[in-house]
């Protein structure tokens, strides 16, 4: 039979070279693998690597699942080669002896022969498998043949592999069973009906009259569920001695059997006098009861009763264990599962209490009890309550200076910033008319009147003496005015302090009207806070609060402050609704200028620590839930 072998070209690989590596690769798989047919797949992999197989298909049964699968090396297109390796395969499990075909190429200066091997894979008690099977390059038949005992070797390997690997698996099985334990009780929303489940199967699969089954809890057995029956009446006797007799295979922890059949003398019926009564009370039908262990000791009893002419045998009895035992970790997970909120705290606290007392590491105990000293202060405890408000430096005495009377100006001496003490000149009016003009003429009506009032004494004229002097009287009158406008045309100080405002030098000559705002000025070594307080933080707030105040300017220096007086209207800041609150500010630093901003931070008192620390999301819950 020949064909045409124009797809594969190429040197002999050395197999035998590469087949140490090979062996290697292909026992490191068999421990780290995850399943057996990922062990077959690589196993696969590295036998069509080794011999450069354009196409290496392999087939195992086993038992519960079957492999079937190929791989190709190179960029061959391998359905070319596959249904010829296939039928190689096949032939070689039906045959059950390996095999070797050799091929000729057309054109051997173009490609190389080729021949299909095939070995059978056996079990670990000796019998075939499966087989696999691969198209390689060989330049004749004697090294087909050499590469046919390769793949056997090969193979042979892979099939003692794949006992260890099964083994390894089988450790896995338990883990798998609890799983699938657990996958069933989630179609349970109690475990009444978990119960019910299993008593109802055991009773079809062991053909007995009844089966029970309790649930061991703090020492004590719960009856949930005796097949056929929907209801338990715990004071009816027939349940009294079913309970009674799992509370004392819950004290002897061992199965126990009151029947008449058979030799009772290793029972020691007399010492079980509980499944004795029992197994009177049933008539006396065949009574057992089974304890099933968990992590924990015994947490669950089985109690079956039959007719007393099937008696129970100790093989029945472990058959039994070893079908109900799986799911007594799944009665812990259901019963976690449907716990209210309250059951499941006093279950956490329990917990809690049973780790902080076993003779652990005491790092471990003191953590525990300091969390649980944390948890008590965070919520009965009090600390002090601190109200955050963003506010202002203000001086604590300012004075306004205004125009006392329409004149021009004629001297600014401070600009703002400037320090000044008390009386120190601070701007001149220009007094040149009041001077010159006003007071000349007061002066001349001044002696008119004084003339006149003599006269009229010498004439002794008393109503005209009295006219003139009243005259003399208002003409000193009007110049002790004009000298008090001229007094009053140069602003002095009126106390040591600070201009915060008032720049009158740009307008020297100019015409100020009368009450316009000259100068502010601020007392020298006192400053006030004045707090911005919103509506939620102005309740708080009271006269006598202290404090602290920090300035942007310098966030690392703080000062008292004493909450002096609280505004009762709100005013509008900032497009914001707050409260204007003044403090005394026990600061007094070079650098400090009115105006500067600043945080306030004020003791409101004593709250407890939750609501401390919770203030700002109660509030929140108060508005938007109407808690």
């Amino acid at each position: 039979m020949k064909f045409d072998q124009d797809n594969i070209t190429g040197e002999l690989p050395d197999q035998l070279s590469g087949a140490t590596e090979a062996y290697r690769l292909i026992a490191k798989s068999a421990y780290e693998s995850a399943s057996q047919s990922e062990f077959y797949h690589y196993a696969m992999n590295c036998v069509g690597t080794l011999f450069n197989s354009p196409c290496c298909s392999m087939y195992v049964n086993m038992n519960a699942e079957v492999f079937d699968d190929y791989s190709h090396t190179g960029s061959i297109n391998p359905e070319f080669w596959r249904p010829i390796v296939q039928d190689s395969l096949n032939d070689t499990i039906e045959q059950a002896i390996g095999s070797a075909r050799f091929f000729n190429s057309k054109n051997p200066d173009k490609a190389q022969p080729v021949a299909v091997l095939s070995a059978l894979i056996y079990s670990g008690a000796g019998a075939a498998t499966g087989a696999i099977a691969l198209a390689t390059a060989s330049w004749n038949k004697e090294q087909a043949t050499m590469q046919l005992k390769l793949l056997e070797s090969l193979a042979s390997m892979i099939s003692c592999l794949s006992e260890v690997s099964k083994q390894k698996f089988s450790e896995l099985d338990d883990k798998y069973e609890a799983c699938k334990r657990l996958a069933q009780a989630a179609n349970y929303s109690n475990r009444h009906e978990l119960a019910y489940a299993i008593t109802n199967n055991l009773r079809n699969r062991t053909g007995c009259d009844q089966v029970a089954f309790g649930h061991v809890k703090s020492g004590q057995v719960e009856l949930l569920s005796v097949s056929g029956l929907s209801e338990l009446r715990k004071r009816n006797v027939h349940i009294v001695s079913i309970q009674d007799a799992m509370e004392e295979c819950l004290d002897f922890d061992k199965t126990i059997t009151y029947q008449l059949a058979g030799d009772n003398k290793d029972n020691a019926p007399m010492q079980y006098r509980l499944h004795r009564k029992w197994h009177e009370s049933a008539r006396h039908a065949a009574v057992a009861s089974v304890p099933l262990h968990g992590p924990d000791g015994v947490q669950a009893i089985l109690s079956l009763k039959r007719q007393g002419t099937k008696p129970f045998s100790a093989e029945e009895l472990d058959e039994v264990r070893s079908l109900a035992e799986p799911y007594i970790a799944v009665f812990g997970v259901i019963e976690k599962a449907h716990r209210n909120l309250l059951q499941h705290s006093l279950g956490s606290v329990k917990q809690l209490v049973a780790a902080t007392l076993k003779p652990e590491k005491w790092t471990k105990k003191a953590i525990i009890a300091a969390t649980a000293i944390f948890t008590c202060w965070f919520v009965f405890g009090s600390i002090d309550y601190h109200v955050t408000i963003s506010g202002r430096i203000i001086p604590q005495k300012t004075q306004h200076i205004s125009n006392p009377q329409t004149m021009v100006l004629a001297e600014s001496a401070v600009q703002p910033g400037d320090i000044v003490k008390a009386g120190d000149i601070l701007c001149r009016f220009n007094t040149d008319a009041l001077d010159l003009i006003e007071r000349e003429k007061l002066l001349s009506e001044l002696k008119i009147a004084q003339i006149q009032a003599r006269n009229a004494q010498g004439k002794n004229d008393a109503v005209g003496a009295k006219l003139a002097e009243a005259n003399l009287e208002l003409i000193q009158t009007k110049l002790a005015i004009l000298d008090r406008q001229v007094e009053q045309a140069t602003m002095r100080a009126p106390f040591d302090g600070i201009v915060i405002k008032g720049d009158l030098s740009k307008r020297i000559g100019e015409v100020i009207p009368q009450s316009e705002p000259l100068f502010e000025i601020a007392a020298l070594g006192g400053w006030q806070a004045q707090l911005e307080a919103s509506e939620i933080a102005a309740a708080d707030l009271a006269e006598g609060q202290m404090g602290v105040f920090i300035t942007n300017a310098k966030p690392d220096i703080a000062g008292k402050i004493k909450l002096i007086n609280i505004c009762p209207g709100a005013e509008l800041y900032n497009n914001r609704n707050v409260y204007i609150a003044d403090a005394e500010l026990d600061l007094s630093e070079s650098w400090l200028k009115a105006g500067m901003e600043g945080v306030g931070k004020v003791n409101v008192g004593r709250k407890r620590v939750y609501r401390a620390v919770f203030q700002k999301i109660i509030n929140y819950a108060y508005l938007n839930f109407w808690l």
